[in-house]
Parts: structure tokens; C-alpha cells; sequence
């Protein structure tokens, strides 16, 4: 009986160790995303209204207000923001309190030329909800209205708050 050298077995059991665990390893460090939002006050860049809340009149808002992004990702977000008011991306749960840039206009009534504000984090290794809010005050044109309290927290959800799904 022919016996097989104790290096190349040790070899041959790292190998299939590896062969098992590989994918493992790859689906625990999920590619880095890049999320775009755009911020509006209460009309779009066209002169369109934009979205019209439960009191009929329109308001400011982030969109999309919602993002789904993997545990541990690097997610880098981008905000293109149309309103000429700085606007704030607010989760405290995740340390977050970044200021997104107001756009400008040359005087009073002309098209606004957006500012782009773009920063990154890391998403947290838990699954869960995590809620973002605009911290800033803004909506005057229609009462505040975004800025009032919801049902879960400072903001309206779909306008100036929302949620980081991670999932």
C-alpha cells in the first residue's frame, strides 16, 4: 500500500477547505452601491408641482426617500438638490448629519442651478429600519408642513424623511 506524503494530503484539505468557504467569504463583503437622490422644493425644475401631501399643497422632498443597501456595504450617496434652501440628511442611529448644499439662482425667480453634495457610509452589519430626517427647516411656502412631526418621528416620510433599509 502506497502511502500519500502528509504534506500534500495537509495541501489537499486546505484546498477543499477553501473550495467550501469561498463563497461563503464572497457574499460577506458586498460590492460598494452609489445612491442618487434629487431634492425639490415645492415644484420641479420644469415649473411642474411636484408631489401634493395630504393637505392638497406641494412640498419640498427627497426622492427617492427610501434606499435598501446590504449590511456592511459602503454606500456613497449622491444628492443633486434643485431648492435653493440646504436641506439635511439626518439618521442618528447611524451617526449621520450631513448637509446637502442649496442650489443657486443669478436673482429672485430665475431657475435654480443645482448643487451636488455627495458623502458615504457604511451601513450597518444588523438588518433593521433605519430613519433619515432633514433637520433643516424648510417647506415655508406651504406652511412647514414637511417639517411636522409624523407618526414616527420629526418629518413626513416621502417628502423630507425616509428610510435606510438594510436587508
Amino acid at each position: 500500500m502506497k502511502t500519500v506524503p502528509r504534506t500534500a494530503l495537509l495541501l489537499l484539505l486546505a484546498a477543499l477547505t477553501l473550495m467550501v468557504l469561498a463563497p461563503a467569504f464572497a457574499a460577506g463583503t458586498p460590492q460598494p452601491v452609489t445612491v442618487t437622490m434629487y431634492a425639490f422644493p415645492n415644484h420641479l425644475p420644469s415649473g411642474a408641482p411636484s408631489k401634493p401631501g395630504p393637505d392638497g399643497n406641494t412640498h419640498d422632498m427627497l426622492v427617492p426617500s427610501d434606499m435598501v443597501v446590504q449590511p456592511g456595504q459602503q454606500v456613497t450617496v449622491k444628492v443633486i438638490n434643485y431648492d435653493d434652501m440646504p436641506h439635511s440628511i439626518t439618521a442618528p442611529e447611524l451617526g449621520l448629519n450631513v448637509i446637502v448644499k442649496g442650489g443657486t439662482a443669478a436673482k429672485e425667480g430665475d431657475p435654480v442651478t443645482p448643487a451636488t453634495t455627495t458623502f458615504t457610509f457604511t451601513a450597518p452589519t444588523k438588518s433593521g429600519l433605519y430613519r433619515w430626517f432633514c433637520a433643516l427647516p424648510c417647506d415655508d411656502e406651504a406652511g412647514g408642513w414637511d417639517m411636522a412631526k409624523s407618526f414616527d418621528g420629526q418629518d413626513q416620510d416621502g417628502f423630507m424623511a425616509g428610510y435606510i433599509i438594510v436587508n
